[in-house]
C-alpha cells in the first residue's frame, strides 16, 4: 500500500527582509496511513519568515535557522534552471534536508533524511501563503534536484520551491 505522507510548506511572503511572522497552525486533512504527533516540534522558535512542516511529526523552519544552515551546511547549493524560457541561478537548501525535519518519527537533531521512504514513494503537498497548493510524488522527482530557494541570480527572494519537478510545484 502506498504510504501518503503530507508535508506542508507554507511560504510566508516578506514585505521587508526583517519582517517576522507569528506562528500559526493550519488545519490540514488527516492522512490515512500516518498519525501526526502534534506536540513534537523539535526546533526552537526563530525570527523572520516561518514555514510550517507536517509529516510524521510537525515542526517549523524559521528564516534565522535557514540562514544558519546556509553558513554551516553543505546542502546549500545553486542550480541553473529554466523558467519561462529564461535560465536563472537558484540558490537554496535541498528540500530533502527540510523534509528530514519531519519524516523521521524520532525527530531531533541531527535530522536524518529517510531516503528509503522517498524511493518507496509518497506525496508531498506544498501550500503557499495565498492558499495555492500543488502535490507531487517522490517517485517523480530526485531528492537531489529540488531546492527550497532564497536567492535567484544572487538576489534574495521570499522562500519558494524550484527544481526538476512539475512547474506547478514551483
Amino acid at each position: 500500500m502506498k504510504k501518503n505522507v503530507y508535508f506542508l510548506l507554507v511560504a510566508i511572503l516578506l514585505v521587508l527582509t526583517s519582517c517576522a511572522t507569528e506562528s500559526g497552525k493550519t488545519d490540514l486533512p488527516a492522512t490515512t496511513d500516518t498519525e501526526i504527533d502534534t506536540v513534537s516540534t523539535a526546533t526552537p522558535k526563530g525570527s523572520g519568515w516561518m514555514i510550517s512542516l507536517r509529516g510524521v511529526r510537525e515542526d517549523e523552519l524559521w528564516q534565522s535557522h535557514f540562514e544558519s544552515w546556509k553558513d554551516e551546511n553543505s546542502s546549500y547549493t545553486e542550480m541553473k534552471l529554466e523558467k519561462k524560457g529564461e535560465m536563472k541561478l537558484y540558490g537554496g537548501i535541498l528540500l530533502k534536508d527540510i523534509i528530514a525535519m519531519v519524516d523521521d518519527p524520532s525527530g531531533g537533531m541531527p535530522y536524518e533524511f529517510q531516503e528509503t521512504l522517498w524511493k518507496e514513494g509518497y506525496d508531498i503537498t506544498l501550500t503557499a501563503a495565498d492558499g495555492y497548493s500543488a502535490t507531487f510524488s517522490t517517485l517523480d522527482a530526485s531528492a537531489e534536484e529540488i531546492l527550497l530557494v532564497d536567492t535567484i541570480d544572487g538576489e534574495p527572494v521570499a522562500p519558494g520551491i524550484a527544481g526538476n519537478i512539475s512547474s506547478k510545484a514551483w
